[in-house]
């Protein structure tokens, strides 16, 4: 009795799941004239962003630029397992706390998040990771940093055991990188990522 009736309940949450999935698709063909990207509410990021249910951004291709209307975001992200890096921190943006951060998101397969805090920085978000190594940010962009696991001309002897090669092998396919901005991004923007606009909550009648 109590398997059967666990089977029903997951059966109900994965249609609930569906139905939300279609909702969204819907929104976004009606709404596409006005604003590009999937809209969603903050209870929707672990289906949309986490669970990836109906496998639309793994389908996609492209990394998640999260437009955050809400501002609460930021503090979703740091309460799941990722790497969180402010981009308006300097300190944040060093080239060695960039490189470890990075290399730590592959290594246990968690997100890299950029959260560019509203502000127009992605351009040097991008100086910075080349400047660990030329044409990084191109490999992080277009997966060749783990499908071709060029993450190792980025590791250093220092690093230790921790990140010999083999240490990797075992979950560096989970990586995923998160970009958060709160401003209205540039069209190339939008267009070089898969978009998903976080809305408020509408109000309970």
């Amino acid at each position: 009795q109590v398997t059967i009736l666990k089977l029903k309940v997951d059966d109900a949450r994965r249609d609930l799941q569906l139905l939300k999935l279609k909702l969204r698709e819907e929104q976004k063909v009606s709404s596409e004239q006005e604003e590009k990207g999937v809209k969603v509410t903050i209870r929707d990021l672990e289906d949309v962003l986490i669970r990836d249910v109906g496998n639309k951004i793994a389908d996609d291709g492209r990394w998640p630029l999260l437009i955050d209307e809400t501002g609460q975001v930021s503090v979703f992200v740091r309460y799941t397992d990722t790497n969180y890096l402010n981009a308006a921190n300097p300190g944040n943006m060093e080239p060695d706390k960039i490189r470890l951060a990075l290399l730590g998101a592959v290594r246990y397969g968690k997100p890299l998040v950029l959260d560019l805090m509203g502000c127009d920085i992605l351009h040097v978000v991008k100086e910075r990771v080349n400047s660990i190594m030329e044409g990084l940010w191109d490999w992080i962009m277009d997966k060749t940093l783990v499908t071709e696991e060029k993450f190792n001309k980025i590791t250093k002897k220092e690093d230790g055991p921790e990140y010999e090669e083999k240490m990797f092998w075992a979950r560096m396919n989970e990586f995923k990188l998160w970009v958060i901005t709160s401003a209205e991004p540039e069209p190339e923007l939008i267009e070089m990522f898969y978009t998903i606009r976080v809305k408020p909550a509408p109000p309970k009648v």
